[in-house]
């Protein structure tokens, strides 16, 4: 599953798969789970479980391209490179490491710069001798790949996983036309291009992306708390933003992007520094759960500090971000068997699990963006499930009626599970029957033959 980003001027930028110019190296249909693993296993890989590199074999080796990017010189990238991985390998509560090969092999001087070029280093990435990490040097390959002023400033994923559940290669391809002094074509600085190699390095070893202060997508203040706490991993970069002068909230980790790789790559400290929030989301008949939704624990603020520390500090996941996104269909014959990638397993249909530091949090459930479709995708449904109720919190009395400002804190100790944090949304369609799930994406205020016309077969 690769991940592209694009620019934006202040606003958010769309991401795109690249099914048709990378081919084989993606999973049609959609693999990727959001805040936290990027691939799944299903009826390939252990089901239910992330796909990740095997740590236990040492760093995770890559090999960098041969030329420049932007008005960086090839050692310059190449340093730049090892400190962005750097950023990761710093995180305390984290296991993983990375390691420079050397230059990127099957090309004399190891330079990718034509399209047979790329796909020749794509090819042996495909079949596990490599991992590259691409460097476009003025924009010309991403422009061949998707066309003049696309805005992609980079893409990554893995390129070959095992049945055993680990990431054998991966590619990241960054884009030096955004680095090249050139302001006339979307030029970023300096400290929002390294949030990016981050961002992209992530997708490298198996992170997805989160949804966490959305509100930023529409325009959020530099220097704010909703500023601070926005992940890394979200979707889209936000050009403009910073937390302090000269940072770009993506150029360091949130607490949602610490702790989703200390879950995939723990440290022995991981168990004494992280607990766990899990639950079902469900609908309105507190019986069916309901996937798609996304999930977001929130430091309870503490009234004494300056800061509000509910948006600085937010962990978040989709339910059922286990479960496929795409179980396949009989109907039409063309997606019997679905994706091979999430679990089958119904009890994972709307379950989520949050790792995060000891503590008291507030559990809210929002629907994802629109804006997050293809290669921008939060979560294992893409598009998007729409959000079938209120934007609500969890409280000890969960109902289907109840306020949906109405809030209690889940207190969290190191080690442990705050368990049965199950939240029923409110004013979504009663179910009629066991087999009339798919009519709970519908409202009942739709004449009958309307409902009937507009059901359809995921697949």
């Amino acid at each position: 599953m690769i991940r592209c980003r694009r620019n934006t001027s202040g606003v958010a930028a769309a991401l795109g798969l690249l099914a048709l110019a990378l081919g084989g190296i993606l999973e049609p249909g959609g693999s990727a789970w959001a805040g936290g693993p990027l691939v799944v296993g299903g009826t390939f890989g252990p089901p239910g479980q992330p796909f990740t590199w095997d740590i236990s074999l040492g760093e995770v080796q890559y090999r960098t391209d041969g030329g420049g990017l932007g008005v960086l010189s090839n050692s310059e990238a190449n340093d730049l490179v090892a400190a962005m991985f750097q950023v990761w390998e710093d995180v305390p509560t984290a296991a993983i490491g990375f390691n420079r090969l050397g230059q990127i092999t099957g090309l004399a001087d190891g330079n990718v710069e034509t399209l047979a070029e790329f796909d020749r280093v794509v090819g042996r990435c495909e079949a596990g001798s490599q991992s590259p990490i691409i460097y476009d040097k003025q924009g010309a390959l991403f422009s061949v790949l998707f066309g003049p002023g696309s805005g992609v400033i980079g893409f990554a994923g893995p390129c070959q996983v095992s049945n055993g559940g680990r990431i054998v290669s991966a590619l990241v391809a960054l884009n030096g036309g955004f680095l090249d002094g050139q302001t006339f074509n979307g030029e970023l600085t300096g400290n929002e291009f390294e949030a990016v190699f981050i961002h992209e390095f992530g997708h490298f070893f198996g992170l997805d992306h989160s949804q966490v202060n959305l509100n930023c997508l529409f325009g959020c203040a530099s220097g704010s708390d909703d500023a601070f706490g926005l992940p890394t991993m979200f979707p889209f970069l936000i050009s403009g933003l910073t937390e302090v002068p000269g940072v770009h909230p993506a150029r360091t980790l949130s607490m949602d992007d610490l702790a989703w790789v200390s879950r995939l790559y723990p440290d022995p400290s991981f168990s004494s520094s992280y607990g766990t929030i899990s639950g079902t989301i469900l609908f309105s008949d507190g019986l069916t759960p309901a996937q798609g939704v996304n999930v977001i624990a929130r430091r309870v603020n503490d009234l004494g500090t300056t800061e509000n520390e509910s948006r600085r500090f937010a962990v978040s996941v989709v339910s059922g971000y286990r479960f496929t996104g795409n179980p396949g269909q009989s109907v039409t014959g063309t997606n019997t068997g679905g994706s091979p990638f999430g679990s089958r397993d119904p009890a994972l249909i709307g379950a989520f699990e949050i790792p995060v530091p000891p503590g008291a949090y507030t559990i809210e459930v929002e629907g994802l963006s629109a804006a997050f479709q293809g290669g921008s995708s939060v979560g294992p449904l893409d598009p998007p499930f729409p959000n079938p109720g209120a934007q609500e919190f969890w409280n000890v009395g969960e109902a289907n009626d109840d306020p949906t400002y109405l809030s209690s804190p889940v207190t969290v100790a190191a080690g442990a599970t705050a368990s049965g944090i199950d939240i029923i949304l409110n004013g979504t369609p009663r179910r009629l029957d066991a087999f009339e799930i798919v009519r709970l994406w519908l409202r009942e205020s739709l004449a009958p033959w309307l409902r009937e016309n507009r059901e359809w077969v995921r697949g």
